[in-house]
């Protein structure tokens, strides 16, 4: 049991005796820069163990005690944890969770409570090393259907699964690509400039191009966790030289009316339900998703004649005025709060979101569709201030979106519409 704070814990923390958990957690982080495990061993103890004792203190004397907090030896934890990662320690955050591990029985309440607070705080956060999310995953037999994760919120193991199989097959995509008979996969791994040189030399044979195909199904297949490690201009180098001219470059018809400004379409009415399949063949329909994230993970740099996009930081924007998680959650959550807008322009049906990025510290996934009723292709969430948007090539009629909130609550089904509005 946890012994009450002596005056001395208060030194080694360098703070006033205070009843504000924050600030004893911020005076932590603070000292744990001068006094890390691998600084000052004897002094991490020490400043450990003041750590622990005034929580626990704050846990007993505060309105918290009993209502499920984190114990202060798994605040402590994670705190280590945060500070190991923010300093690129990663054999360091290895060494940490094997040795809190091996301190308590397999099922202890402790343990328990520790894979609980990593799989909320740290198995979803960006960014997470490769390595290290493989070694929680296997110390905590995330891999287990039957295990811990998956009875306690099997939606949240779902998407642990997910992530596994990205990690697994990036890691294949690596290992390949170090082959000399891996080029399609080294190129994925080049950048821009490098994957147009490489071209140059040699054009892609008709195998090769089709094993870019399966590679772009797969790597869409896992999505927003491996996108942002991968080059957006070379991923559109590789495109347009499996598939042509970009897909959204693609010149729009005009018309004789004038445009019409589209607002943007709420849920589907119960009396329309949506389409089951549509014209757009399955691999245009990802082609399309991956091009459009393609753009976003880009920022603006794709050159590649992809010029209608739009996904660039906001230079305009001088402050943050994104809301906070609870009242970003709650907007996302209202059914009047639109997650895109859409507004006719002379290149065809422009796509913003705005929103999306306005109200991203709500946001835990994103999940789209294009022209299909099941939004599966995870997008990867905005993490600044930026215009974000793209022109929908004629083809795309429509989107489905579906969101996590930072809550792990999963959002309804939006369709948005991507034709002119009906007069």
């Amino acid at each position: 049991m946890m012994q009450a704070p002596s005056p001395t814990d208060w030194t080694v923390l360098g703070l006033a005796p205070t009843g504000d958990r924050d600030a004893v957690r911020a005076a932590y982080r603070t000292r744990l820069r001068d006094m890390g495990p691998d600084k000052d061993p004897e002094g991490f103890q020490t400043l450990r163990q003041a750590y622990e004792a005034v929580l626990a203190s704050l846990e007993t004397d505060g309105d918290e005690a009993g209502d499920g907090a984190p114990s202060a030896e798994v605040i402590a934890f994670l705190d280590e944890l945060a500070a190991h990662r923010a300093a690129g320690d990663a054999a360091g955050a290895i060494t940490l969770i094997d040795a809190t591990i091996a301190r308590h029985p397999p099922g202890s309440a402790t343990l328990v409570a520790l894979e609980d607070a990593v799989l909320h705080v740290v198995a979803f956060s960006e960014p997470l090393a490769p390595g290290l999310f493989r070694h929680l995953a296997d110390r905590f037999d995330w891999r287990d259907m039957g295990g811990h994760a998956a009875r306690s919120d099997p939606e949240r193991h779902a998407a642990l699964l997910d992530r596994i199989a990205a990690e697994d097959w990036f890691r294949r995509l690596r290992v390949t690509g170090s082959d000399a008979t891996g080029r399609v996969e080294q190129l994925l791994l080049l950048n821009g400039r490098e994957v147009l040189s490489a071209l140059s030399d040699r054009a892609l044979s008709e195998e090769e191009r089709q094993r870019v195909r399966t590679l772009f199904d797969e790597l869409l297949e896992h999505g927003g966790y491996l996108l942002p490690r991968f080059d957006g201009e070379a991923l559109a180098v590789l495109r347009e030289a499996v598939e042509g001219p970009p897909l959204l470059g693609d010149a729009i018809a005009a018309t004789a009316t004038p445009p019409l400004a589209v607002a943007p379409s709420r849920v589907a009415a119960p009396a329309r339900a949506m389409p089951a399949d549509t014209g757009m063949p399955p691999a245009n329909r990802k082609l399309t998703l991956l091009v459009i994230i393609v753009a976003i993970i880009a920022m603006g740099a794709i050159k590649m004649g992809i010029d209608h996009f739009r996904s660039a930081p906001d230079a305009a924007t001088t402050t943050d005025d994104a809301p906070a998680e609870a009242d970003a959650i709650r907007a996302i959550k209202d059914p009047a709060t639109p997650w895109l807008v859409t507004r006719q322009e002379p290149d065809g049906i422009y796509v913003d979101w705005s929103p999306m990025v306005t109200l991203r510290n709500g946001l835990a996934e994103i999940r789209i569709g294009a022209e299909t009723p099941q939004p599966t292709t995870a997008m990867p969430v905005p993490t600044m201030p930026m215009q974000l948007g793209f022109v929908a090539p004629p083809s795309l009629t429509y989107m489905t979106m579906r969101v996590q909130t930072r809550d792990g609550a999963w959002s309804e089904i939006r369709r948005y519409s991507l034709t002119k509005a009906a007069p």
